[in-house]
């Protein structure tokens, strides 16, 4: 587990300098700041339990095309998980630690991060 992950629009998860990596903080849209990717899609966790390796790898098998490489955080609160699947199988919880959306300008996410390479 990586904790913390800090995530703001200058970096990315894999941090680096082009922010080519592959999940992204993008806070242009007026409504809401979004993690955005090229390659990985997200599922976020609504039950109230932890998520675990086999709930995501479930809850993932239906994330597929376009509309789940993109997640908005405006039902995202301090606690919130969320299940990523990247291109080479790698199933991942994120963990809000900290979310701090308000100040545009000033937008971050601090994260936790459990990783189960090839998983899916």
């Amino acid at each position: 587990m990586r904790s913390p992950v800090w995530l703001n629009e200058k970096n990315s998860l894999s941090l680096r300098e082009d922010r080519a990596g592959d999940i992204r903080l993008d806070c242009e849209d007026d409504v809401s700041c979004e993690l955005q990717s090229d390659t990985s899609v997200f599922m976020q966790m609504f039950n109230g339990k932890a998520a675990r390796l086999d709930t995501c790898r479930h809850l993932l098998t239906s994330a597929t095309g376009l509309t789940y490489r993109t997640w908005t955080f405006a039902a995202a609160d301090d606690g919130s998980q969320l299940c990523v699947k990247n291109a080479s199988g790698d199933i991942a919880v994120l963990t809000i630690q900290i979310k701090q959306t308000t100040l545009r300008e000033a937008a971050f996410l601090q994260l936790s991060m459990h990783v189960w390479k090839r998983a899916a």
